[in-house]
């Protein structure tokens, strides 16, 4: 079979987790038959771009306007991009509720197999927002598919009839479970690079946003010192609000304790050195750094917002975004002792989060859809 290409359509290529979950599967889907390329809102360079680049990929940019009203413009140059390129039979928008500007000029531009895939559960209460639930009332018309990480995700931008819709699928954002494997040689190595000793350190992994909620981490993990005077914590990412999370570290007087690793390229190993990992976030479409930590053996603590198909292990407990500070600490604070479990493999590959199935399934799925429509024409 010749080589299809299939173009993703997204923001960007920063290490972000959708971006991460794509990387995932394009590293391990069969290339001599599918091949990746990318669609972008950003000009500015990505985290994995050159990776990209590497893999045979080729990158493109849109970029889509702040204000909605200016989308006419943008409606045309994403229009004449496809009418450029008709060898895009494929178009996979990640945009969640502005991917009906893709898929509707994709459908324009004739584009057969049009596919929404939403990671998210909710967004902030802005002026957005209105745009948003405006551009969801109109994704299952221009979408040939609907996909996402999870089904609540799935309820949030296709609504519960969506789900029930035969174009859905839940699509498990995988991981690679030969890189969240528990191992102590690793484990001493970052801990002795972090300058962490026995020190009862607690972790994140995440972009600096909003949803991600570090504000409150700091806040919990204020308390947290109050309990366990040498208690540490690392926050492994980047993102807009990094700067501020440090000016807060300040304020509270725990800089000392805190560590900002940014952007890691072996960001599993870090999940090796912790012995709690902390995710107290305002919403999320699954939260695959959930189940990256329980792969590792880790107790998860978590807010209500980590969809329940994030739940693998009974290594993962839920306490409410309304709980207190210091309600979260005494939780994190408990598990200090607990013995590290060691990882198991088989609750991910049950499960369905094994990169290697999820990235083979996918694969299938493109080139039936290739098959279809070379048939028909």
């Amino acid at each position: 079979m010749s080589n299809i290409r299939v173009l993703h359509i997204l923001h960007s290529m920063n290490a972000g987790g959708i971006e991460s979950f794509l990387m995932n599967v394009y590293r391990r889907i069969d290339r001599q038959n599918v091949q990746f390329d990318f669609l972008l809102n950003s000009s500015h360079k990505g985290f994995f771009d050159d990776e990209i680049r590497s893999l045979g990929g080729r990158i493109f940019c849109i970029k889509h306007p702040y204000y909605p009203i200016l989308n006419h413009g943008y409606n045309k140059e994403l229009y004449n991009f496809f009418v450029r390129h008709p060898e895009y039979k494929i178009v996979h928008c990640h945009r969640n509720a502005t991917s009906v500007h893709a898929l509707r000029q994709a459908q324009k531009a004739g584009v057969p197999v049009r596919i929404a895939h939403s990671h998210m559960t909710n967004t902030r209460f802005t002026w957005r927002t209105f745009v948003y639930n405006w551009n969801k009332r109109f994704i299952k018309n221009y979408a040939t598919h609907l996909f996402a990480c999870s089904q609540s995700a799935g309820e949030w931008l296709f609504g519960k009839s969506g789900v029930q819709d035969s174009r859905f699928r839940v699509v498990n954002n995988g991981i690679d479970i030969s890189r969240f494997t528990f191992n102590p040689d690793t484990r001493n190595d970052i801990r002795s690079a972090l300058n962490i000793s026995d020190n009862f350190l607690i972790g994140h992994v995440g972009r600096f946003t909003a949803p991600k909620n570090h504000s409150f981490i700091l806040d919990i993990f204020c308390q947290v010192k109050h309990l366990e005077p040498t208690a540490k914590l690392v926050l492994v990412g980047d993102g807009p609000l990094r700067k501020k999370m440090i000016q807060k570290c300040h304020r509270l007087g725990i800089s000392d304790a805190v560590i900002f690793t940014g952007v890691q390229r072996n960001a599993e190993d870090y999940y090796q050195a912790m012995d709690v990992f902390l995710m107290p976030s305002l919403y999320e479409g699954l939260g695959i750094v959930a189940i990256e930590a329980q792969a590792m053996g880790l107790p998860v603590i978590c807010s209500p917002a980590i969809p329940k198909d994030a739940k693998i292990s009974d290594r993962i407990a839920f306490l409410d975004l309304k709980d207190s500070a210091v309600s979260w600490a005494k939780a994190i604070v408990a598990q200090k002792g607990t013995a590290r479990s060691p990882s198991d493999n088989t609750c991910i590959k049950n499960n369905g989060f094994a990169i290697a199935d999820v990235a083979s399934s996918l694969a299938d799925f493109y080139l039936r859809q290739w098959s279809t429509y070379t048939s028909d024409t």
